[in-house]
């Protein structure tokens, strides 16, 4: 187990070291709230429109340590890539208070506050550079991947792929009507 833990720590220190420089956060004012995320453009040149990727971390987690360990940036440079910053949230198996960062599990819960984020954020992304509507992916760990699930039974229109890592469908997301569920 330490080995393990050792090589996870060295893995994520050379995934963190990718940037030259840090990536500055874009902010997005959602319901009155202040909300941010890592916006990373494509570091390669092309004249074709760029695919997006969004990319949540787990609950207690953050931008930048997703943006360091996911590192989809340096897989697919052609991308425009989104790690988004949650806001306080209760925790399923801990921080039933809600301290820590994450995001809305199921439809209504926090006001929707998280999709409402989301669509900010595309919004925005559309007007500032002509994307490829066609390529927009979202991607989640853990909590960020119940969320997945959430824009995959909320969104599924406007997103091409969904890959939830770590998570599980939650009951209360019903509305996925998918050949794979049927």
């Amino acid at each position: 187990m330490r080995y393990l833990s050792w090589w996870f720590a060295a893995a994520v220190c050379i995934a963190s070291s990718t940037f030259a420089i840090e990536p500055a956060s874009t902010k997005w004012t959602v319901d009155g709230v202040e909300r941010e995320a890592l916006v990373l453009l494509p570091s390669t040149s092309s004249k074709s429109k760029p695919p997006v990727i969004f990319a949540f971390h787990g609950h207690g987690g953050n931008m930048h340590f997703a943006a360091g360990g996911m590192a989809f940036q340096n897989f697919w440079p052609e991308a425009i890539v989104v790690y988004p910053q949650g806001l306080p949230t209760p925790g399923i198996v801990m921080d039933f208070e809600g301290k820590k960062p994450g995001w809305q599990r199921e439809p209504g819960q926090l006001n929707d506050r998280d999709l409402k984020f989301v669509d900010a954020m595309l919004a925005t992304l559309r007007q500032k550079y002509s994307i490829d509507e066609t390529r927009v992916y979202a991607t989640g760990f853990s909590n960020g991947g119940l969320f997945t699930y959430l824009l995959l039974s909320q969104r599924p229109n406007v997103f091409a792929a969904f890959a939830p890592g770590g998570s599980a469908l939650m009951r209360s997301v019903t509305s996925i009507r998918a050949p794979f569920l049927t």
